[in-house]
C-alpha cells in the first residue's frame, strides 16, 4: 500500500525503481503524490523556485537528463507557489528542459540550459524566465487577414545559459498573435508545413533579425504570406500495388533543413510548400 516502506522497490521496463516519497496519506477516496527515482546511491535532491518576469508558475513541467550518460532522467511540476522537486541518478552535467503549454492560446514555451549537480547531497536551482513579448499580423498578399496561422519563435542555445528554446501559438481569428519569449536573438516562422503542421494553403516566411531586450514589448511585426504549393497523389509498389501508409520528408536544400516529416497514408496531400522544396517519399 502506498504510504507504507519507504524503500519498497517497483519494476517498470525491467529497471528496478524506488519508492522516493509520498507527500500526501493514503485513504480511501483521495488523491496520493508519489515521486519515482531510478535505484541509486547517490541521488541528489534538486529543488527551486520557476518564476516567470519575476511571478511564480504554476504547472511548468520540468526534466533533467545526464548528457553523454546512458542514465534515466526525472521530471517535476510545479505547485502554485512555483516550487518543484526531483530527485536524480548522482552527480554530472545534466540538460534541464522547462516546458509549460497554455490552451487558452495554443501556446506552448520551452527553456534550456546545461548544469552541474554534486554527486550527493542536494541543491538549490532557482529559475527566473526573463520574458519579452511580439505582437503583430499575419495577412495574405491579398489583404486578407488569417487565422490559425501557426507562429514559431526559437532562440539562440547558449551552453549554461537559460535561454528560450522555443515558443509558439496561433493566430486569432483577426489575424492578430501575441507571442511570450525570451529575450535575445530570435528566429521567426509562419505558416508553411515546418514540423508536420501545414497552415493551409499558405507558404512559409521567415524572419530572423529580431533581437529583444528582457521586458520588451515589440509591436508591428506583421507578415504577409504568399500562396503555397500543394502536392497530392497516390504512391504504388512496382507492382502496381498501392504502397499503403507512406512517409514523406520535405527537405530544402538552400538551407540544407528538414522541413517536414510526416506519416500520411495513401493517397496523399501535402499543402503550404513554397518554391525550392524538395519532396521524397518512401
Amino acid at each position: 500500500m502506498l504510504g507504507g516502506t519507504p524503500d519498497l522497490p517497483f519494476v517498470f521496463d525491467n529497471e528496478k525503481w524506488q519508492h522516493a516519497v509520498v507527500v500526501r496519506p493514503y485513504f480511501a477516496g483521495a488523491s496520493t503524490h508519489v515521486r519515482l527515482a531510478p535505484e541509486s546511491k547517490n541521488v541528489v535532491r534538486l529543488f527551486g523556485r520557476v518564476t516567470l518576469g519575476g511571478e511564480p508558475v504554476e504547472g511548468m513541467n520540468l526534466s533533467a537528463n545526464q548528457q553523454n550518460e546512458d542514465r534515466a532522467g526525472s521530471n517535476a511540476e510545479t505547485d502554485e507557489q512555483g516550487e518543484y522537486e526531483m530527485r536524480l541518478p548522482g552527480g554530472g552535467r545534466y540538460g534541464i528542459s522547462l516546458h509549460r503549454w497554455d490552451p487558452k492560446d495554443m501556446s506552448s514555451r520551452n527553456w534550456s540550459l546545461s548544469l552541474d549537480v554534486p554527486e550527493s547531497g542536494q541543491l538549490r536551482q532557482d529559475f527566473d524566465l526573463p520574458v519579452a513579448h511580439i505582437r503583430g499580423r499575419v495577412t495574405s498578399s491579398a489583404g486578407d487577414r488569417l487565422a490559425a496561422i501557426r507562429i514559431v519563435a526559437t532562440g539562440k542555445r547558449d551552453e549554461g545559459v537559460l535561454a528560450l528554446r522555443y515558443a509558439n501559438t496561433q493566430t486569432k481569428a483577426d489575424g492578430t498573435y501575441e507571442l511570450a519569449v525570451g529575450p535575445g536573438a530570435l528566429r521567426m516562422t509562419v505558416g508553411g508545413s515546418r514540423n508536420g503542421q501545414a497552415s493551409d494553403d499558405w507558404a512559409e516566411v521567415e524572419r530572423d533579425d529580431l533581437v529583444l531586450a528582457p521586458g520588451q514589448e515589440l509591436a508591428g511585426v506583421d507578415f504577409v504570406l504568399p500562396r503555397g504549393g500543394r502536392l497530392s497523389g497516390r504512391v504504388r509498389n512496382a507492382d502496381g500495388s498501392l504502397a499503403g501508409e507512406v512517409v514523406i520528408r520535405v527537405d530544402d536544400f538552400a538551407d540544407d533543413e528538414t522541413l517536414a516529416m510526416m506519416e500520411m497514408e495513401d493517397p496523399f496531400e501535402l499543402t503550404g510548400l513554397y518554391h525550392g522544396v524538395d519532396i521524397g517519399l518512401r
